[in-house]
């Protein structure tokens, strides 16, 4: 989670906390629905292939908000926050 003084100075950290969440409550329900997922096997059906992309790009989107996050939490550690 992040730092509450951080998410007054750049509310989008709250938006991409929530994002983050959904995404991986997405990839669980996905692996509940299709655990062979988990173990990279090969799917014939349009379903399970459909929902390996959808874990995939997850994937990098939940790495890129990490980024994202960090980026601005080092530009807010620069500067002197009023609060």
């Amino acid at each position: 989670m992040t730092d509450l003084r951080h998410l007054v100075a750049a509310p989008e950290l709250l938006v991409c906390d929530l994002a983050d969440h959904t995404l991986a409550i997405l990839v669980r329900a996905l692996l509940v629905e299709h655990p062979a997922l988990a173990n990279e096997t090969s799917y014939e059906s349009r379903v399970g292939r459909r929902a390996r992309d959808i874990v995939r790009v997850a994937s990098r989107l939940r790495r890129a908000l990490v980024t994202y996050r960090l980026a601005v939490d080092e530009t807010l550690d620069e500067i002197d926050l009023p609060f």
